[in-house]
C-alpha cells in the first residue's frame, strides 16, 4: 500500500508538468494566431476600408481563427462588454496580465484613429 502511495505522489509533479506544458502550448498558439489576426485586420483596413465589425465577422469565417475566443471577443465588442474579463474567463489560453493588457489595448484601439 505504501508503494502505491509513493508512486502516486511521485506521479503528481509529472502530471502537473504535463498540464502546465499543455497550457503553455495553448497560450503560445493563441498569441501566434493573434499576430496573424492583427495582420488580417491591418490588411482589411488598408485595402478594403471595411468597418470593424465586418472585419471581425470575416475573420470568424477564416479557418485559422476558428478559436472560440474570437467569437466571444467579437460578441463582447458588439455588446460593449469588458474584453479583459472575457479573456480572463477563458481558462483555455491562460494569458498573463501583460499579454491580456496588450490584446485588450489592441482591440480597444481599433478604429479610433
Amino acid at each position: 500500500m505504501r508503494t502505491v502511495g509513493v508512486i502516486l505522489l511521485s506521479l503528481l509533479p509529472v502530471l502537473w508538468g504535463i498540464d502546465y506544458n499543455s497550457a503553455q502550448k495553448k497560450r503560445v498558439a493563441f498569441l501566434e494566431n493573434f499576430i496573424l489576426f492583427i495582420v488580417f485586420v491591418r490588411e482589411q483596413i488598408r485595402f478594403s476600408g471595411r468597418e470593424l465589425l465586418e472585419i471581425f465577422s470575416l475573420a470568424l469565417r477564416e479557418p485559422s481563427f476558428a478559436n472560440p475566443v474570437y467569437e466571444k471577443l467579437f460578441l463582447g465588442m458588439k455588446q460593449g462588454k469588458d474584453l479583459r474579463k472575457i479573456i480572463k474567463d477563458n481558462s483555455g489560453i491562460r494569458l498573463n496580465d501583460a499579454e491580456t493588457t496588450a490584446v485588450c489595448a489592441f482591440l480597444d484601439g481599433l478604429g479610433k484613429n
